[in-house]
């Protein structure tokens, strides 16, 4: 399937949050296996903004990106370009290996799912 690294961010959220709730087996094993390749791929993605983030940040005297009130501190005149590039990795789709399941399975089961945690399903959920 293919998703973009900015859906897989808040996917794995909604998912880690479900992955704690009392599932059938089936659905909390197919939960699981889809944390685990969106985990993979949110490391690349990682790791890539990392790159773009050393690139414009000031750095601190340890050479990393220097952070102030919990955010990192650009070169001036350069956070536009920044979050062009951050936008742009965003915005990459991956093959993302998904594992379905049945929407029945889903909505028999003793969670009661709000509408947001179910629309964040839907790249997983079989008719």
């Amino acid at each position: 399937m293919k998703i973009t690294n900015r859906e897989l961010q808040s996917k794995v959220q909604v998912l880690g949050m479900l992955s704690n709730k009392q599932l059938p087996v089936k659905v909390s094993y197919a939960i699981a296996k889809n944390i685990n390749s969106i985990n993979k791929e949110l490391k690349i993605f990682e790791t890539e903004k990392m790159k773009i983030i050393k690139e414009y940040a000031i750095k601190d005297e340890h050479g990393e990106p220097k952070i102030k009130d919990n955010k990192f501190v650009f070169i001036e005149g350069k956070e536009e370009e920044c979050d062009k590039k951050y936008n742009e990795l965003l915005d990459i789709e991956v093959d993302l290996d998904v594992r379905g399941i049945n929407i029945d399975k889903l909505l028999n089961s003793n969670v009661n799912f709000t509408p947001g945690e179910l629309m964040e399903l839907d790249f997983m959920i079989l008719e």
